[in-house]
């Protein structure tokens, strides 16, 4: 298969597998009472935890050629 598709399984196309698997393993459906459980508790929403931590990532930046200034390329990131 690699050798009739070559061009299918690049570096980058595995960057990107990264960063979606790692999305789709936070991917869920709550109710109106889970996120008002959430809320109040020490757990953030799905959603920020993915977004928080990709927003702060260059290389997810780099991977998806998300713009500077974007919502999930902000110029501002906490690095550690």
């Amino acid at each position: 298969y690699l050798k009739e598709f070559p061009s299918q399984y690049t570096e980058e196309a595995g960057d990107k597998l990264f960063y979606l698997s790692y999305a789709q393993a936070w991917c869920s459906k709550n109710t109106h009472n889970q996120i008002l459980d959430k809320f109040w508790r020490t757990h953030t929403l799905e959603r920020y935890r993915v977004t928080g931590a990709l927003q702060n990532n260059a290389e997810f930046a780099r991977a998806f050629q998300c713009p500077t200034d974007s919502y999930l390329n902000p110029s501002k990131k906490c690095l550690l």
